[in-house]
């Protein structure tokens, strides 16, 4: 009975702190702070993407996708940390590449494999970067296409 106790304690703790984390907190000035729920309107584009048709992405690349190693942060809860791995990827090539613009499309495949990029302003020295983050990492997410918005002109 006592151990019934501790698990439900626990676990109710558990429910707490995932609310919590969905929440955004923002400064609301003069030493005061608070918390938002408020819907965020996604940039998104005109039309479709257009491939990067030579990027050079391969599921067998390696000893294949399966085999590949998880480049995404996850935990216990939420094992697809699709947006943190995205995130860091474009954060790093967007270093190393410079001025990035427009819209740019990541598929994934099989087991969690970027399949396909697209992009609407293609930049070269990005492309080769994304190819060098993403063809031997993956992240345990269910296939689909996500859509990440670079910024206006540079």
């Amino acid at each position: 009975m006592l151990l019934g106790g501790v698990a439900l304690a626990i676990a109710c703790g558990r429910r707490v702190e995932l609310e919590t984390e969905s929440k955004p907190v923002f400064e609301a000035g003069a030493g005061g702070s608070g918390i938002v729920d408020a819907e965020v309107e996604r940039i998104l584009p005109d039309g479709p993407v257009p491939i990067v048709e030579d990027a050079g992405l391969s599921l067998e690349a390696g000893d294949g996708c399966a085999a590949r190693p998880s480049g995404c942060p996850s935990t216990t809860d939420f094992p697809c940390g699709l947006t943190e791995w995205f995130s860091k990827v474009v954060s790093t090539c967007r270093e190393r590449a410079g001025c990035i613009e427009g819209f740019l499309t990541i598929e994934l495949a099989g087991e969690g494999c970027a399949s396909q990029i697209g992009m609407t302003h293609v930049n070269r020295r990005f492309v080769e970067c994304l190819l060098d983050e993403l063809q031997y990492e993956r992240c345990p997410c269910a296939p689909g296409v996500e859509t990440i918005y670079l910024g206006p002109e540079c």
